[in-house]
């Protein structure tokens, strides 16, 4: 029997990658055929991952570092140093989990 929710968890631990997959063909086979579990994958990413406008919303923590998308480039800043020349920002994502085994 195929586990959607281990599925939807492997995907969400980034246990398949754009080169290869680490799901068996029978769990690959049910993502075809369930896209809405897919689906929810990808809202989940769009939501976390996402430019976010200056002008729709700041980030609230002000000591949170941001990667911030300026008329220069892209780089990384506190948020308090969102200045004028910041058009959007993103939170940083978080960092991969590592098994100290």
């Amino acid at each position: 029997m195929i586990d959607g929710e281990k599925i939807f968890k492997a995907l969400k631990l980034g246990k398949v990658t754009g080169l290869g997959c680490t799901l068996t063909s029978a769990e690959c086979d049910y993502l075809i055929a369930h896209d809405d579990v897919l689906t929810q994958y990808i809202t989940l990413l769009e939501k976390e991952q996402r430019w976010i406008s200056v002008s729709e919303r700041l980030p609230e923590n002000k000591f949170e570092q941001v990667l911030v998308c300026t008329t220069y480039g892209v780089s990384v800043r506190l948020a308090l140093e969102i200045g004028e020349a910041v058009t959007h920002w993103m939170p940083l994502p978080q960092p991969p989990e590592v098994n100290n085994e």
